[in-house]
């Protein structure tokens, strides 16, 4: 049962959730950081992408933006992806590692514009991880399941203006529009990068070794996620850094591994050490030795 379905049991919560969730999705109430979006950058990529100038390009973003109430991060957008993604269900959805794959390939045009209106991260936000990393002199840092990578680039931008060197791994099925989009974002903020493309052939690929592994809403959208968290310990040096979501996830479509105490087991075992919040998030560090 997911959550809403739980909450329609209890006289009253669901209409308050509903009018809470109208007010504040799409804003930076929300989640965290400030009201800027990925607008500006898409509406650049857009221009580039399209070889009009900026203003038409502008118009197009805009346009589609404005079809619905509170934009691509409003309620109106999530009920339209909700219902795209419930009419199409019949070809795509989680029973088998390639279709979940198809499935995201599919929905990548949506998902973007959802995760373009997600809130960018500041210098703030982010300053637990920043204060950490930024008394090395290179710092290479894994994006597992980066979606549009916005806390990995955010981070990368504010280490790069630290001084520090920067190379970014990102890690995600491969969705063109996605890729195209972190590659023009990557090249314009000059950070070094690489993709690591999950396959079905290739599900849970090895990561290099690094010093800061951002896995947020990820587990939960895999089989094996004990096998996930695994290849992270194996990459992260001694002291880094993970920041990752470990708690329960409502059982929907796409949520193949709701229930991640395995997780949580595991990463006591490992003697993982909390090390304090990031952006709403638990930040955690692997012991030394």
């Amino acid at each position: 049962m997911s959550f809403k379905q739980t909450m329609k049991q209890i006289p009253g919560v669901l209409d308050l959730y509903n009018k809470v969730n109208n007010r504040f999705r799409g804003s930076s109430l929300w989640g965290y950081g400030t009201h800027a979006d990925y607008k500006p950058e898409l509406i650049e990529f857009i221009a580039g992408r399209r070889g009009i100038n900026m203003e038409a390009a502008k118009k197009l973003v805009e346009s589609s933006a404005n079809l619905f109430k509170g934009g691509w991060g409003g309620n109106e957008y999530w009920a339209f992806s909700n219902l795209e993604t419930e009419t199409l269900k019949m070809f795509y959805d989680d029973d088998t590692d390639a279709r979940v794959i198809e499935a995201y390939q599919f929905h990548g045009p949506f998902d973007l514009l959802r995760m373009a209106s997600y809130a960018v991260p500041t210098e703030q936000d982010m300053e637990p991880i920043l204060s950490r990393l930024a008394e090395k002199t290179v710092v290479t840092i894994v994006d597992y399941g980066c979606g549009l990578a916005h806390r990995t680039i955010a981070v990368s931008r504010f280490l790069i203006a630290r001084g520090v060197k920067v190379k970014l791994c990102l890690v995600d099925i491969r969705r063109e529009l996605h890729f195209a989009f972190l590659e023009f974002l990557c090249r314009k903020y000059g950070i070094e990068h690489q993709f690591i493309e999950v396959t079905a052939d290739k599900l849970y690929p090895e990561l290099p070794p690094c010093d800061y592994c951002d896995n947020v809403s990820v587990l939960e959208h895999v089989r094996e996620p004990l096998t996930v968290l695994n290849n992270t310990d194996r990459a992260l040096k001694p002291g880094g850094l993970f920041l990752v979501l470990d708690f329960d996830a409502p059982a929907e479509m796409m949520h193949i591994t709701p229930n991640l105490k395995v997780v949580r087991d595991r990463l006591a075992e490992l003697k993982y050490q909390k090390a304090g919040i990031c952006y709403g998030t638990p930040l955690l560090q692997k012991p030394v030795s």
